[in-house]
């Protein structure tokens, strides 16, 4: 799966976009690409959406080829219905793309073990750099920045998806979202990157 994730796009190419920044309605959001500028610090594709939408798609974003979108997946005993919906929410509400540097550097600091480092997520940079005050990395002070940006991504996908869901945004249900979605999000960056 993460090899489809993110493919080198060529214009003509039809997508879906998986996540944009600060684009949350744009997730399924289909489109053609018609152009690619390559900068020096990014690639930004030119896509003529399907609904009429103008917005770039940046290398920062997430999408899928439309025909590995397509792709049924086979329901078998290796596979979960519900783990496919939660998934897609996954997809949908959290910023998987920053959320996995965040997880790709707390794995390589080692102050962690990662099978129980779910609540990393939220713990936010001020406790992280409490809790490890020893550690003398050079890539601390990034770890503590994406550790509080991890943190705002997971309040603002619990609060997206209460909304969205309908329900009261309260801390309580908030905090609830963020304790029972932390470890899937952690399965899903262990599988799928």
């Amino acid at each position: 799966m993460s090899k489809r994730i993110n493919p080198e796009l060529r214009i003509g190419d039809r997508i879906v976009c998986l996540e944009m920044d600060d684009e949350p309605k744009y997730f399924g959001a289909k489109g053609t690409v018609i152009g690619i500028n390559q900068g020096p610090r990014f690639t930004q594709y030119n896509v003529n959406w399907d609904d009429g939408g103008s917005l770039f798609l940046l290398d920062t974003d997430s999408w899928i080829l439309e025909k590995d979108f397509k792709r049924k997946p086979r329901i078998n005993e290796e596979t979960n219905v519900n783990e496919l919906a939660e998934n897609s929410k996954i997809l949908k509400y959290f910023k998987m793309l920053e959320i996995k540097k965040y997880l790709d550097l707390l794995r390589e600091t080692s102050i962690v073990n990662m099978f129980g480092s779910s609540p990393y997520l939220y713990i936010g940079g001020n406790i992280l750099k409490k809790e490890h005050y020893n550690y003398e990395g050079e890539d601390f002070e990034e770890l503590i920045e994406l550790a509080e940006n991890s943190r705002n991504i997971m309040i603002r996908g619990a609060m997206n998806m209460l909304e969205d869901e309908g329900k009261e945004v309260t801390p309580e249900n908030v905090n609830k979202i963020i304790r029972r979605y932390a470890p899937k999000i952690l399965t899903f960056w262990m599988t799928h990157y």
